[in-house]
């Protein structure tokens, strides 16, 4: 009983991987710069970021409908109320400083998704602190948090000495 593969497999194997490899390279490539899929088929173009100054009206921190998950921060400015899309990785003391009536700022892109204008802030300024939302192909950045929860102890070894 004979139980090899035959050899004629390896190379069909081989000819797939090849095929997938090219294809997503042509995809890639094709790919602006200036415009990344962010899901919810929300896109950011750099070159049409502005920057808007106003005042914090409120923080909401769960869903809402229709619009990206995460932080939305509610500004007033110019008579209007914008709903800014800050991500679900704001930090404890950015969220404590967005309070009622604080003056904000701003940069990032105006979009539309699911029938509501969102403005996502690649940048936010609160009370002199500068805080990156965003990378400047609109990906939402995470904060490193370096947490310690033991004290480092050299190892003991045991043994006869």
């Amino acid at each position: 009983m004979n139980c090899t593969r035959p050899r004629e497999s390896a190379p069909a194997v081989s000819w797939i991987i090849a095929a997938l490899l090219v294809c997503l390279a042509a995809q890639a490539s094709t790919q602006s710069n200036s415009s990344v899929a962010q899901g919810l088929g929300l896109s950011y173009d750099q070159a049409s970021e502005v920057t808007l100054t106003g005042t914090v009206e409120r923080l909401a921190s769960s869903e809402v409908a229709g619009a990206p998950p995460g932080a939305h921060l509610f500004i007033s400015t110019s008579g209007e109320t914008v709903d800014t899309h800050l991500g679900p990785y704001l930090s404890k003391d950015v969220e404590a400083a967005l309070k009622q009536g604080e003056p904000v700022q701003v940069v990032g892109v105006r979009q539309s998704a699911g029938g509501k204008n969102i403005f996502l802030v690649r940048q936010l300024t609160i009370a002199g602190r500068q805080v990156a939302i965003r990378n400047e192909r609109g990906f939402l950045l995470r904060e490193r948090v370096i947490r310690h929860t033991r004290e480092h102890k050299p190892a003991v070894k045991g043994g006869a000495q």
